[in-house]
């Protein structure tokens, strides 16, 4: 068999016949072809049928390309007319050529088969290959226009582009075969032609996956969770059908157009330079070469199906001129007196009330009037033509009968429209009406955006005569909630004094509870003297001593811990914080309790107790939650969930005294400590698992840890022997410990901390065997890697809590050289001093 490499080729040229006597004509084009007598000899009569088999069905194709497109002519409906016709004539084209190909002369088979021959094969299965990406790609705008699915750029959705998308391929095409046929050595072209056409047809398969997807989603979310709503229950089967159909079509399309890529670049690809292959893989290159015809086959009718939604319209139209008219009617629908003709079937359709009523044991099944006493004749006649036409008359006059009338038939699509309608007409004088209303009838969607709407305009609805009549209890449920918008809390204030004076004598008794729901530390201090002078307050003891707690507030910032002092949402504002957790009492005694420090206000505040007392732990957020994990106490990881206010423990236990914990990157670091030394774990939260970290240069406990720059650094310590000076860094992108300069002081339970890019080092132990304090600090430039000192601690402290907020550094509690200490330290870089600003309440370091 001759050879196809590049060397060997030689340009065509026209023959009669084909004179080769063993071989066809293929083995001289550039892609591989079947062993005409090889399959034959090892498939015998299944590979005749195999072929001719195919033949058939693109015979098929043809033949329902012209029915449909003649049936598309004769339609009234120009919906789509265009698209159609093309698809039909792309399709008529692939099938026809297809057939023709496989019924003439099958893979160059026949013995007298010429070059020219094969020349115009070659070319004619090539355009059939465009013309049925064409019609798939049609196709699938068909339906993206027919069911205003969104997907893809705005700039391919329309059929001229597509058309020109097409030309240009044929085109190109065209001039590749012609050219590979007399210059072999241009295959590249014939390479290029393959990709182009598996990029193409990939994308479009997955356009009709992904489009299938979205009109399933949207009709389900159309349905509502019951299959009563008359507008989309009608086509809920076919949609159905077309959404399984185009998954189908979906995944035989990546499969025809991935064998496309396989068989442009595998092992039987353009670059092979073979003549002929097996038979068995030709089956599949040949199978994906038809692929797309099946689907398209397979999905035009019922995309046709989809764009005559006309005949619905027409439908609905005439069976409410049945129903207007009397025509046909096999029931009397009766309200206040007032009679309705309507049909059985149609009421049953659309309503499961009426459903039951008719086809039950209920009297109304065999008598042919139905009287309906709790609906008026209006609204029903409304609720008819809704049922008959899928259109009524929505207006504020009757859309609360009309959600009624809705609730007591059972018929949610009318239900659903309706309170939308209302959701629309929200405003200050009728929301708490609504909300109420919507309530009684289960109209969760409208009781939602009533609740959002009083939240948002809160004052305008306190100001309202619905909110002057309302009871205790639902006044109380609104000025409790966090989610209330109002410029100050006076506003709430005014708010519940106004409704208590609405009705004085039957109210005044409740003031009392409801002003402890009233935010009173929200309020200035003038404020609160105000309300002092007001009379319902000044005479009522248990009010005066709330407002009295809250002006404590001013006078003793710094002292109170109040648990419940949220401000409302609308009123909150950022505020930087210190959290404070655990710590020892005394030798051996530990706490567990959690404050938080603001440095703004110099106030505290508790926060819910730790499920264990701990000492000599690390402490780090990750993600917004703090974790407490280590210490000398074999007890497992915390967490505080901080939007959650809640503490909760992870199923490890980490017994690792003098360890630092630091975050970086979405994950917890714990580094070294008594007996691990120079270990490292790394905890991932989001996938709650810890993993074995590259260890440290040096063996540390007592150490500092802190973040700078995208790296970690560890500071100090000691080694079981002797305390350190040195200093090391971990950098996460090469997973590796390095060495930096040293401190010029050894220390063992100092505080560090980030400041800039500087890292600042404050106290610590100075040996092992002595309570000796070093009081000089040190701060580490990054840039310069030295360390140089900075004006010492007025009162030498070790094992303290340190953090920086904009240019100041605060120093948390801790021990000196004769006791523990818990006062708090600020030092201002600027002036480089050390101030005590405040005390730690519980007394814990």
């Amino acid at each position: 068999m001759t050879s196809n490499s590049d060397k060997d080729q030689k340009p065509h040229q026209f023959s009669s016949s084909n004179e080769s006597t063993g071989d066809n004509l293929l083995h001289n084009w550039a892609e591989p072809s079947p062993n005409w007598l090889e399959a034959i000899e090892e498939w015998d009569w299944l590979w005749l049928a195999h072929v001719y088999g195919f033949g058939g069905i693109f015979v098929l194709v043809a033949s329902y390309a012209i029915r449909r497109f003649i049936a598309s002519r004769k339609t009234v409906l120009t919906q789509h007319r265009v698209h159609r016709a093309v698809m039909n004539i792309a399709l008529l084209v692939a099938g026809f050529l297809r057939s023709l190909i496989l019924f003439w002369d099958p893979y160059a088979s026949s013995s007298d088969t010429t070059d020219l021959q094969l020349l115009i094969c070659i070319i004619s299965w090539g355009i059939s290959s465009a013309c049925i990406t064409s019609s798939f790609s049609i196709m699938l705008l068909i339906f993206l226009e027919t069911t205003k699915t969104s997907l893809g750029p705005a700039r391919l959705k329309n059929l001229p582009c597509l058309l020109s998308i097409a030309l240009v391929n044929i085109s190109y095409l065209l001039l590749s075969d012609l050219v590979v046929w007399f210059h072999p050595e241009a295959k590249v072209m014939i390479f290029i032609c393959h990709v182009t056409f598996a990029a193409w047809g990939l994308a479009v398969s997955v356009g009709y996956l992904v489009a299938g997807i979205r009109m399933w989603c949207n009709l389900k979310s159309s349905l509502g969770g019951t299959f009563f709503n008359r507008e989309l229950d009608r086509d809920f089967k076919r949609l159905k059908r077309l959404f399984i159909l185009m998954c189908w079509a979906s995944c035989l399309g990546i499969f025809k157009f991935s064998l496309s890529l396989y068989n442009a670049i595998g092992e039987y690809g353009v670059f092979a330079d073979i003549g002929f292959v097996k038979s068995w893989p030709c089956k599949f290159m040949f199978l994906r070469n038809n692929m797309a015809t099946a689907d398209a086959t397979i999905l035009k009718g019922d995309a046709e199906e989809k764009t005559y939604g006309d005949f619905k319209e027409e439908l609905l139209q005439k069976l409410n001129e049945l129903r207007e008219t009397n025509i046909l009617c096999d029931t009397i629908i009766r309200a206040q007196g007032q009679d309705f003709p309507a049909h059985k079937c149609v009421l049953s359709a659309a309503s499961p009330y009426f459903r039951a009523m008719f086809t039950g044991e209920l009297r109304e099944k065999e008598s042919k009037l139905v009287d309906i006493q709790d609906i008026k004749s209006s609204t029903l006649n409304d609720v008819l033509r809704y049922v008959y036409t899928g259109e009524t008359r929505i207006d504020s006059s009757n859309a609360k009968d009309l959600v009624m009338a809705a609730d007591y038939l059972i018929i949610p699509s009318l239900k659903g429209r309706v309170t939308r309608f209302l959701e629309e007409t929200l405003k200050a004088s009728n929301c708490l009406a609504l909300e109420s209303f919507a309530s009684r009838y289960n109209c969760e969607s409208l009781k939602r955006a009533a609740v959002d709407y009083e939240m948002e305009n809160f004052v305008e609805v306190a100001k309202s005569e619905d909110f002057r009549l309302l009871d205790v209890e639902k006044v109380t449920e609104l000025i409790c909630m966090d989610e209330i918008n109002v410029a100050e809390e006076e506003e709430v204030y005014e708010a519940v004094m106004a409704w208590v004076k609405h009705d004085l004598s039957s109210r005044e008794c409740l003031l009392q509870s409801l002003l402890k729901c009233v935010r009173l530390f929200s309020l200035s201090k003038y404020k609160l003297r105000n309300i002092l002078d007001e009379e319902l307050v000044s005479k009522d003891p248990v009010c005066m001593k709330e407002v009295i707690s809250a002006l404590d507030l001013f006078i003793f910032p710094g002292e109170l811990l109040v648990t419940s002092m949220k401000p409302r949402l609308s009123l909150s504002s950022w505020e930087d914080v210190v959290i404070l957790t655990g710590g020892e009492v005394t030798w051996g005694s530990n706490y567990d309790t959690t404050v938080c420090f603001v440095p703004s206000t110099l106030g505290w505040f508790y926060l819910p107790t730790m499920p264990f007392s701990r000492s000599l732990h690390g402490a780090a957020i990750c993600s917004g939650i703090l974790y407490v994990m280590g210490g000398k106490q074999s007890v497992p990881v915390c967490f505080l969930d901080q939007k959650q206010n809640k503490w909760d423990t992870l199923d490890l236990t980490l017994d690792r005294e003098g360890c630092t914990v630091t975050s970086l990157n979405e994950e917890l670091y714990v580094i070294g400590g008594k007996d691990s030394w120079q270990d490292v774990q790394i905890y991932t939260p989001f996938l709650n698992k810890w993993r074995q970290g590259t260890s440290m240069e040096t063996t540390r406990a007592g150490h500092s840890a802190v973040v700078l720059q995208g790296h970690i650094y560890v500071v100090a310590g000691y080694n079981g022997k002797v305390c350190l000076s040195s200093a090391e860094c971990y950098n996460p992108s090469t997973d590796q410990w390095a060495e930096i300069s040293g401190m010029s002081k050894v220390r063992r339970s100092a505080a560090a901390v980030a400041v800039g890019r500087n890292i600042f080092v404050v106290g610590g132990f100075g040996d092992m065997t002595s309570l000796t304090i070093e009081p000089s600090c040190e701060i580490f430039s990054q840039g310069a890697n030295q360390w140089s000192l900075v004006p010492s601690l007025s009162i030498p402290r070790a094992a303290s809590g340190i953090v920086s907020i904009g240019d100041k550094v605060y120093l948390f509690g801790g021990e000196d050289e004769d006791d523990y200490q818990n006062d708090v330290l600020c030092c201002d870089l600027g002036k480089n001093e050390w101030h005590k600003i405040s005390v730690i309440p519980t007394g814990q370091r």
